[in-house]
C-alpha cells in the first residue's frame, strides 16, 4: 500500500522550514555561544597576561634599580677599601719617618758629640698572645756612629729612651775608635706600640 499524504505541499514545507530554521538558529545560537565564551576566555587571558607583563615590567625596574644600587655600592666599597689601604700604608710609611724624626731630634738635643754613621730599620716579626691575639710587627732601629766620649754614647742613649717612641733602648758596643778618643758604638731600639 501506498501512502497519501493529505497534508497540503505549502504546509508541509512551512514546517519543513520552521523545523530547518529551529534547527539552524540552535547551531548558530550554540555556535554564537561557544564563540562568545572563546572570547571571554580570551579576553580574559588577555588582561591576565597585560597584567602579568606589567607585573613583570615593575619587577624589572626595581631589578634594575637594585642592580644600580649595587653597582653604586660596589663602587663606593672599591674606593672605601683603597681609602682604607691607603691610609694603613701612610700609617706604615709614617711609623719610620717618625722614628727618624725622633732619632733626628735626639741628635740635634745631644749636640756635636754625636755622629750617626748608619742606620737601619729592620721588621720584627709579630708575636702572638696567650688568646691568639696577633700584635703588629714591630720596627728596630740600628744604630752605627762615633760619640765625643763614653758619656756622650750614653747620654745619648738616655735621650733615646726618655723619647718615649722606643720600649726597649740598648747600648750594644762600645769601643774605642783608632788612635782618636772618639769612640764608636751600636744602639739597638725597638719600637713602643
Amino acid at each position: 500500500m501506498k501512502s497519501v499524504n493529505l497534508i497540503p505541499l505549502q504546509l508541509r514545507q512551512r514546517w519543513e522550514w520552521q523545523a530547518q530554521g529551529l534547527k539552524w538558529t540552535l547551531i548558530w545560537g550554540v555556535s554564537a555561544l561557544g564563540l562568545w565564551i572563546t572570547y571571554t576566555v580570551l579576553v580574559q587571558q588577555h588582561t591576565a597576561a597585560k597584567q602579568q607583563v606589567e607585573a613583570d615590567r615593575a619587577m624589572v625596574t626595581r631589578v634594575s634599580s637594585a642592580t644600580a644600587q649595587i653597582q653604586t655600592l660596589a663602587i663606593q666599597t672599591t674606593q672605601t677599601k683603597t681609602m682604607v689601604e691607603n691610609a694603613q700604608l701612610l700609617e706604615l710609611t709614617d711609623v719610620p719617618l717618625a722614628l727618624l724624626q725622633t732619632l733626628i731630634e735626639c741628635c740635634q738635643l745631644q749636640g756635636r758629640g754625636i755622629q750617626i754613621d748608619t742606620v737601619r730599620l729592620d721588621e720584627l716579626s709579630p708575636s702572638t698572645s696567650k688568646e691568639n691575639v696577633i700584635t703588629p710587627a714591630k720596627k728596630q732601629l740600628l744604630l752605627n756612629g762615633l760619640a765625643d766620649s763614653d758619656l756622650t754614647a750614653t747620654s745619648f742613649v738616655n735621650r733615646l729612651q726618655a723619647s718615649g717612641q722606643f720600649s726597649t733602648v740598648e747600648l750594644l758596643s762600645i769601643q774605642g775608635a783608632g788612635e782618636r778618643q772618639e769612640r764608636s758604638f751600636s744602639i739597638r731600639c725597638e719600637q713602643k706600640l
